[in-house]
Parts: C-alpha cells; sequence; structure tokens
C-alpha cells in the first residue's frame, strides 16, 4: 500500500496511519524510513527553511507516525 503524503505534518501521519490500520485492521511492524537531505558546502548555505524542512522529514515525522501507531 502506497499512500503519497508529506509526513513532516502530523495531521497527514495521522491520515496514513488511518488508512493502514482501516485497511488490514492494525500494524504490527513499522519501518519509519523518511528522509530527505540537501548538500551544502557550509553552514552558512543552510538557511531556516531547509534546516526545518530536512527536520520535519527526517525527525518530525518518525516521532508522529510511532506515536500514532502505538495508541
Amino acid at each position: 500500500m502506497a499512500v503519497p503524503t508529506d509526513l513532516g505534518f502530523d495531521d497527514n501521519c495521522k491520515r496514513v496511519v488511518d488508512e493502514v490500520v482501516n485497511s488490514y485492521g492494525r500494524i504490527d511492524i513499522l519501518v519509519n524510513n523518511a528522509a530527505e537531505q540537501y548538500e551544502a558546502s557550509s553552514v552558512e548555505e543552510i538557511n531556516e527553511e531547509r534546516l526545518e524542512r530536512v527536520f520535519r522529514t527526517n525527525i518530525f515525522s518518525y516521532f508522529f507516525v510511532t506515536r500514532l501507531v502505538l495508541f
């Protein structure tokens, strides 16, 4: 099952978890594999928008999905 969405936002994660549970009844195994990366030669090239985008995808999404699956 593929559910295209931006997992950096809690509401989107909830929708994905709900769709999977509605289709299969439960989630036995969770693999968090969302990631985003940008090449930069120095930290000066990383602006706040890019930093937030990376954290939303690489950190926030793992937290959101895991929390939703546990409850």
